[in-house]
């Protein structure tokens, strides 16, 4: 198991909160982090990607999470979104601390199936792929040593001269990353964003013309980093500006991607300027 860095700002929140919701794309590593915090802590772990659960949870919210004891960790929790208006009529009879660690692979503010957001009684904490840090067992340092008082002097204290091609390829999916024989890189991509797109997507929002976005995420791959434009987009694919921009809202809820903000010491400028397409995963 990879250390993640962002545990114990986690354990933080948990320790604060009634309610805390861990999001981030599949495959990040949301489930194995879950399972590590709730054992360590005795608590219980449910995954709504287990069919009889998920079906206990959309038939009988209230009856599912009766009876819990401790802190309990409900993963793909999206899946079952009459869950939140239940958990809310729980938390506001009793507002201690710990008592749900939520995980999902849909940001549950956008997901147009969930009412309730829990606004005042969840935190919210945002996993990402590895880390240069994590995959090598370390904290980065690169924030902090660019505001100290000393320029660092950029030697490579590793002693290792590192392959910046190699590494932006392999990207940082913990499956792609582990020990032992890992599957192919462009197999397991291949296979991950068409279940991505034919599964999740479908879970969050019944719409049609599915086969088209693979068509999408790839021309928002060629101009990753670019001044993102959506009526250029729509252009060139020949598609209405309207669809384009539900299509785009659905890949940025399952978190592939995320739209960086222009960047100015005005602030009027930075909040009117075109930002810009950063993939989550850069493999």
């Amino acid at each position: 198991m990879f250390i993640r860095n962002l545990t114990p700002r986690l354990l933080r929140a948990i320790e604060d909160s009634p309610v805390v919701f861990l999001n981030g794309a599949r495959q990040v590593g949301k489930s194995t982090l879950a399972q590590s915090i709730v054992r360590d802590k005795g608590g219980r772990y449910l995954t709504l990607d287990e069919l009889d659960v998920l079906s206990a949870a959309n038939s009988d919210p209230k009856g599912f999470l009766s009876g819990l004891k401790g802190l309990t960790v409900i993963d793909e929790v999206q899946k079952a979104p009459a869950l939140f208006p239940a958990i809310k009529v729980l938390v506001d009879k009793d507002r201690r601390p710990a008592r749900f660690l939520l995980t999902g692979s849909a940001n549950v503010l956008t997901v147009p199936k969930i009412s309730e957001s829990l606004a005042g009684r969840m935190q919210l904490v945002n996993l990402h792929t590895l880390s240069q840090g994590e995959i090598g067992g370390m904290t980065e340092g690169f924030v902090k040593a660019a505001f100290a008082d000393e320029i660092p002097d950029g030697t490579d204290t590793h002693g290792e001269t590192t392959n910046l091609t190699r590494r932006v390829l392999k990207g940082g999916y913990p499956e792609l990353l582990g020990p032992g024989r890992t599957p192919s890189r462009s197999e397991w991509f291949s296979s991950y964003i068409t279940t991505i797109l034919q599964r999740d997507v479908r879970d969050i929002s019944d719409i049609a013309g599915l086969s088209e976005m693979p068509r999408l995420l790839a021309l928002l791959a060629a101009r990753s980093t670019a001044l993102f434009n959506r009526s250029d987009i729509a252009r060139d694919l020949g598609w209405p500006r309207s669809t384009v921009d539900r299509y785009l809202g659905l890949l940025e809820m399952i978190f592939l991607f995320d739209l960086l903000p222009a960047w100015s010491g005005n602030l009027g400028k930075k909040l009117t300027r075109s930002g810009k397409v950063i993939f989550r995963g850069s493999g």
